[in-house]
């Protein structure tokens, strides 16, 4: 049954956005997307403007996380766990629209970096 859904539903018209770490980049990893038909799209190196860890997450765990104090690692892994987990349900959305217009922006700028989003 399984099979048979994602066979109809299929990889066609799906991206797969890769940054440049080995894994991802490994001959094993790139002849799997080919396998299956998957297009990449390739990440520019250092580009925290275009990586949304680098304007989402990271700045939204830092933001709460800001002046707390934690009793030990497993407190603090707990906590950040838990904020994850909040903001994949109540962010993916909103990361996938930010990431678009960042991507359409860059596209508009001919690649060059960009300090600032409005």
């Amino acid at each position: 049954m399984t099979r048979r859904r994602r066979r109809k539903i299929g990889p066609r018209g799906l991206f797969l956005l890769r940054d440049n770490v080995s894994c991802y980049t490994s001959a094993p990893t790139t002849k799997f997307l080919e396998k299956k038909k998957l297009a990449t799209l390739l990440h520019s190196p250092y580009s925290s403007d275009l990586a949304p860890c680098d304007f989402f997450r990271f700045p939204k765990l830092k933001k709460i996380l800001k002046g707390r104090t934690f009793l030990n690692q497993k407190e603090l892994n707990g906590k950040v766990t838990s904020m994850q987990n909040q903001l994949y349900m109540n962010g993916f959305l909103f990361v996938f629209q930010q990431w678009l217009a960042r991507l359409k922006t860059r596209i508009e700028c001919n690649g060059d970096y960009i300090e600032r989003f409005e």
